[in-house]
Formats: C-alpha cells, structure tokens, sequence
C-alpha cells in the first residue's frame, strides 16, 4: 500500500521517469548543449527518405543530377542520336528542322573509320582546314576532327552561320587534304522563333 500511495503522490515529471521519459529528457539536454555550446544552432538533421537519410549535400547532388538530365533531353531534340556503323561510303546526319541561331546542335556521320571535319557552306578545305565558302556565304569548319571509331560517331557543334539555309558537308581527311564525301541542307531560324528568310 505504501508503494500506491507514494506512487500517487508524484508529480508529472517524475512519473514520465518511471515510465522511461527519462531517455527522452538526456536527449533533449544533450541537443540543447550541442546548440549553445558555440553559440550556433545545431545542425540540421538529415531529411529521411524510405529507409535512406539524404543529407544536404545529397539533396544538392540530386539538383544537379536532374539539370543535366533536362540539359540532355533538349540536346537530343536538337539533332540525330547517332547513324549504325557503315564501313564502306558516308552518311551524314543534321537535324532536318530549323535550329537556333547559337545554340549546340548534334550532328552524327558514318564511314570508313578515320578522321572526318563537318564544314557549313564550305566548297572546299585546305590542307589546314582553311574553308573556301561557298559564292555569298559565310562558312564554318567545326574543329577538331571527328574520328569515326568503329565507322559511327556522334558530336555537338555550336551554330555560328547566320538565320538562313545552309549545307553542311562532310569532309574526310587525306594525307592531300580533305575531301567532300557527302552533304545535307541545314537551316538556320532566329532566336525568337522567327523563320528563317526564303532564300537565306
């Protein structure tokens, strides 16, 4: 009867002791003098997901991880994922919608393996990869070389020419100089989505 009678007697702090609240308070006095020890708050725990805790730097790791993702996909929609291996003449593959003045374009070709240079209105390179334009155009020679490793590869190239309708020809490199082997057209549109010029 004792032990009832001084069982009901106690207050709320020591019965939450009894009951094991006294492991709840030890961590609650220990956070408090982690946050004063130097004056700074403690640090923030890490956010739990399902079984696993992401800390900040894994919450920013995954912040950059779907800015590429984005990144990719926008360039995929820009230009060919690639060609299938062809060993014996060459196929170059643009986008075969207007691109936007500036901005990185993906191209891809196939071939004999060996060094190859992509030329935008160029008739023809020197033996340094000097371009001749075409009569009333502007070329650009993307550097350096794309070597075809197992007869297919794939690029990114930044779009220099202007707004307009272009060629892009496919040169292969030769102890003589570079060769043309193959073109396609390429069409250039402004970067307020205006079309490009008829003509251009």
């Amino acid at each position: 009867m004792a032990k009832r009678d001084r069982r009901g007697k106690l207050d709320a702090y020591e019965l939450a002791i009894l009951r094991g609240g006294n492991q709840t308070f030890e961590r609650s006095a220990e956070g408090a003098d982690a946050a004063t020890e130097d004056g700074s708050p403690p640090p923030l725990r890490p956010l739990k997901v399902g079984r696993f805790k992401v800390g900040s730097l894994g919450l920013l790791g995954g912040f950059f991880v779907i800015v590429l993702l984005v990144s990719i996909s926008r360039l995929g929609d820009s230009g060919p994922k690639g060609l299938p291996a062809n060993c014996t003449s060459y196929v170059l593959s643009v986008p075969t919608k207007a691109v936007e003045e500036h901005q990185p374009v993906a191209w891809a070709a196939a071939g004999p393996e060996g060094d190859v240079v992509l030329a935008i209105d160029a008739g023809s390179l020197g033996i340094d990869l000097t371009p001749m334009a075409l009569p009333g155009r502007t070329a650009q020679v993307i550097r350096p070389p794309l070597r075809l490793s197992g007869c297919t590869a794939t690029a990114v190239f930044g779009v220099q020419v202007p707004v307009g309708r272009h060629t892009a020809t496919l040169f292969r490199l030769t102890p003589d100089g570079p060769v043309a082997t193959v073109s396609q057209p390429l069409e250039v549109r402004a970067a307020d989505g205006a079309p490009a010029p008829i003509g251009g």
